[in-house]
């Protein structure tokens, strides 16, 4: 084919519009391959652009492109360059060379069965795909890698889970390795796996297929409990120890062994047992989930204790609730196959062997097995504030309510954070009747009277105004009056001294003499104030000297 480029006629086209048109010529149909075609920078619009020749070509094989075209602007275009009406001209080289040995699988229905192993110089083609039919055990893990060089073709993989099925693996990369790792979920099945080209018509690839149980290794040990497993040791490796207490007729190892992790639900009893399974088995259980690297931790192994030949195994050892042992299933002599695990627990012997932890439930042995009956006991919720909890139902449910209700002073308030019914420091109760303390709950439920330094009045007022100190009256002032005043306590005054002047008129004479006999034994009240010149109150001889002393007048 040659491949030239031309615009349209009568239709304008910019150069990101031209189309591409092939036309049909004779070539060495020996060559095959596409080289890009490369139209001119320029045209017109009624004008042939030329362009390289551009020829199919033999280059190892493969097909490299394919050129297509059209013009969108214009509603005009030509198929010559298509490559479904290129492919019936050299769909026959594209399918020529050598092929591999495992031929003739092309499609599902023909799918060649494969097991474990590695195959090389694997070849395909555009349209010649290879299928394989892989069974894969339950609970079993694929793995399939292919090698080749992915510039001479770019390979996918994908796996079905039927002809016709659903895609439950691929591994669709642009590099020299595809890889896909499936871990059935179900029983035994086959599988199929469909390798083909996703560019370019021929390439060459090695193959490598694993198949081991997901279990296989002891690391990966599966989480199991009481109840029926089936399992499968197809392709199991051996990587367990041997032990002296598993040899039976000469062999103290347990050959293509598979791993359980099993967390007994029971204190009591557990037992593992393969009876009714299908091959010459042997069985060792082990406590806690490790894996083993020697006897240590070995409690039980067996060879031979059941089934219609008498082969299968089964092991019993002493479990504690909750704690975990690994069940290791394997073969007597590299034996493998598929079976049964079943695994169960006599629970108890006694009531104190059962425990659910719940208060409001009894703790109950019956038959082997622990039974949990309601009951009414006392319980706690973790609630203060709705009271003395029982329980109902099987739950901490009943709650009589607020328990600080009702309580005696200074306890009435619930405090869900201290779980009690203090009321806060501070809040007022109970007057003790002294003005010289506080009146105050104390947080911790009574009642408290600590002192204050309040004003207060001891009923003196010649001693001056009174503070509390040390929960009485006692901090005083002192004499409330100035130096030129007298305190009267009677009268809670204070009173300027007196100077002998009763009329008064200014000076002291035989007028004011004579008043003053008139208070002399008295206090300084009812007008007798003048005659207090000493300041003391009472009328005595010191007033009668400074009374003396300031007469003047007549």
């Amino acid at each position: 084919y040659v491949l030239n480029g031309e615009t349209q006629p009568n239709c304008p086209l910019t150069p990101s519009e031209r189309r591409f048109h092939t036309q049909k010529r004779p070539v060495n149909p020996g060559n095959f391959g596409l080289k890009q075609a490369q139209a001119a920078d320029t045209h017109s619009a009624n004008a042939m652009i030329p362009t390289p020749q551009t020829r199919f070509f033999r280059d190892d094989q493969f097909l490299f492109g394919q050129l297509t075209g059209n013009v969108p602007n214009c509603h005009f275009e030509d198929n010559y360059g298509a490559f479904s009406v290129t492919y019936s001209n050299i769909s026959g080289f594209m399918a020529g060379g050598s092929d591999d040995g495992l031929e003739d699988n092309d499609a599902c229905a023909t799918a060649r069965s494969m097991g474990v192993g590695s195959w090389s110089n694997l070849i395909v083609k555009f349209p010649d795909e290879d299928w394989y039919r892989i069974s894969v055990p339950v609970g079993g893990t694929l793995n399939v890698d292919l090698f080749f060089t992915d510039a001479f073709g770019d390979i996918y993989i994908r796996l079905y889970n039927a002809c016709g099925g659903s895609v439950v693996a691929s591994s669709t990369s642009a590099t020299n390795n595809e890889s896909i790792t499936y871990t059935n979920p179900g029983g035994t099945a086959n599988f199929y796996l469909r390798v083909f080209l996703a560019s370019d018509v021929r390439n060459q690839y090695n193959m490598t297929i694993d198949l081991a149980p997901a279990n296989d290794g002891c690391p990966d040990s599966i989480p199991i409990s009481d109840g029926a497993t089936a399992f499968d040791t197809t392709g199991a490796a051996t990587d367990g120890p041997c032990h002296a207490a598993c040899d039976f007729f000469g062999n103290d190892c347990v050959d293509s062994d598979i791993w359980y992790c099993y967390t007994a639900t029971c204190t009591g009893t557990a037992t593992a047992s393969l009876c009714g399974s299908a091959y010459d088995m042997k069985l060792a259980a082990y406590s806690g989930c490790a894996c083993p690297v020697n006897d240590a931790r070995l409690l039980a192994c067996n060879d031979d204790f059941c089934g219609q030949q008498g082969l299968q195994s089964e092991v019993s050892f002493a479990a504690s609730a909750g704690s975990t042992y690994l069940i290791r299933i394997g073969g007597y002599n590299g034996g493998q196959g598929g079976g049964t695990l079943t695994l169960t627990c006599a629970e108890c012997q006694g009531n104190s062997d059962c425990n659910d932890g719940n208060p409001c439930t009894d703790n109950v042995c019956s038959n082997g097995t622990c039974t949990y009956p309601n009951n009414n006991a006392s319980c706690n919720d973790g609630v203060f504030c709705n009271g003395a909890d029982t329980c109902s139902g099987g739950n901490c449910s009943q709650h009589p309510g607020d328990p600080c209700a009702g309580g005696s002073e200074c306890a009435v308030s619930c405090d869900e954070g201290a779980d009690n019914c203090y009321d806060p420091g501070g809040t007022p109760c109970t007057d003790d009747g002294n003005v010289c303390t506080e009146d105050l709950c104390n947080g911790s439920g009574s009642c408290g009277h600590p002192n204050n330094n309040d004003a207060c009045n001891d009923g003196e007022f010649c001693n001056g105004a009174d503070t509390c100190a040390g929960g009485g009256c006692s901090q005083h002032a002192g004499n409330p009056c100035s130096p030129d005043e007298w305190c009267e306590e009677g009268g809670d005054a204070c009173i300027p001294y007196g100077n002998g002047d009763f009329e008064p008129d200014g000076d002291v004479d035989l007028k004011d003499l004579w008043a003053f006999q008139l208070c002399f034994g008295q206090w300084a009240t009812g007008g007798c104030e003048p005659a207090n010149m000493a300041g003391d109150g009472w009328i005595g001889l010191d007033d009668f000297a400074l009374l003396a002393g300031a007469m003047g007048g007549p």
